[in-house]
């Protein structure tokens, strides 16, 4: 979970839960990108409409369970 706080290169990340656990066939996207993941700041730029969505809901108090 560390290394998605981050956009740092995660390859030695992937690799150490690889030799410990079972195929994980949703991780792959993530083996194809070793140079890093976007930031949050590029992911904002890229996606305005988005990153102002998001910003004002975890702006937004939590509602009650219905």
């Amino acid at each position: 979970m560390e290394a998605a706080q981050t956009s740092r290169p995660f390859a030695d990340e992937l690799a150490a839960l690889d030799a410990v656990s079972h195929p994980r066939p949703n991780c792959a996207p993530c083996a194809g990108s070793p140079s890093a993941a976007p930031s949050r700041a590029a992911l904002a730029a890229s996606f305005p409409d988005y990153a102002a969505r998001a910003a004002g809901a975890a702006r937004a108090p939590a509602r009650a369970p219905a």
